[in-house]
């Protein structure tokens, strides 16, 4: 029930981050600079602003640009975003569930071959009693 809650956070957090986000784009990071620009005689025109004005090219092309790549960049944020949010939401699912071992497995990475976990092991409980050997009562216990 958190899970579809978490996906429409995250996209909606997404949706919220795309106009930061696209503004890491050079074409609207020129159409932003150019609505701060005043003119080509600005002094605070920047290099980027004094090039374009230079090409000839309309402001309004770039300004059609820039709010085609937002859009772009709002869908996808968004999409991000929900995906984040699944994955969190999974992650919380896989932690809340317990999982129960069904067998014993021995960890070799840890493992040093003492030999002290030898009377838990399921398997020589199996071969104990098939051979009418006893199992010690600490062994079924759990206790060392």
């Amino acid at each position: 029930m958190l899970l579809p809650l978490l996906v429409l956070l995250g996209a909606w957090t997404g949706s919220q981050l795309s106009v930061p986000f696209s503004r890491m784009h050079r074409t609207v990071a020129l159409a932003e600079r150019l609505v701060l620009d005043d003119g080509p005689k600005d002094p605070g025109s920047v290099d980027a602003t004094v090039a374009f004005r230079g090409t000839g090219r309309p402001v309004e092309d770039v300004y059609k640009e820039a709010l085609a790549i937002r859009g772009r960049f709002a869908f996808g944020s968004s999409v991000f975003g929900g995906f984040i949010g699944l994955v969190v939401g999974m992650k919380l699912i896989g932690a809340a569930l317990r999982r129960r071992r069904k067998e014993f497995e021995i960890v070799r990475s840890a493992c040093l071959a003492c030999g002290r976990c030898f009377l838990y092991c399921p398997k020589e409980h199996v071969r104990r009693k098939e051979t009418g050997a006893e199992v010690p009562p600490e062994a079924v216990s759990g206790q060392m």
